[in-house]
C-alpha cells in the first residue's frame, strides 16, 4: 500500500513538469468590431493576431520538444509515457483551439467591416 501510494505519487511529479518550461500565450487580444471599427483597428488587432499565431508554433514546438524528450526517458513507466502523451495531446489540442477560436472571431469581424467598408 505505501509503495503503491508513493509511486503514485512519483508519478504525479514526474508528470507535471514534463511541459513546465512551456508558456502558452495569451489570447487576451481584444477583437474590434468590425461594425464600427476603423481600419487602423482592423489591421493592429490582425497584426496582433499574427503574433499569437507565431506563439502558438513557439509554444506547441516547446512541449513538443519536452515530450520527444520525455518518451526518451528509459526510467519512465509505459504508462507515464501514455499520461505523458496525452497532456501534450490535450495541451495542444486546447491551445490549437485558442487559436481558432480568436481567428474565426477575427475573421467574423472583418466580414462585418468590408461589409461596411466595400472596396
Amino acid at each position: 500500500m505505501k509503495a503503491t501510494l508513493a509511486l503514485s505519487f512519483l508519478t504525479a511529479l514526474v508528470s507535471v513538469p514534463a511541459f513546465a518550461d512551456c508558456q502558452a500565450p495569451s489570447n487576451a487580444i481584444i477583437i474590434p468590431d468590425g461594425n464600427s471599427a476603423t481600419r487602423d483597428e482592423m489591421v493592429a488587432a490582425q497584426k496582433k493576431i499574427k503574433e499569437f499565431d507565431g506563439q502558438v508554433g513557439d509554444y506547441i514546438g516547446c512541449l513538443q520538444q519536452d515530450f520527444d524528450k520525455s518518451q526518451q526517458d528509459n526510467s519512465l513507466s509505459a504508462g507515464d509515457k501514455e499520461k505523458l502523451t496525452k497532456k501534450f495531446s490535450d495541451l495542444k489540442d486546447a491551445q490549437l483551439a485558442k487559436d481558432k477560436a480568436l481567428a474565426d472571431k477575427f475573421n467574423t469581424e472583418l466580414r462585418a467591416w468590408k461589409a461596411k467598408h466595400p472596396a
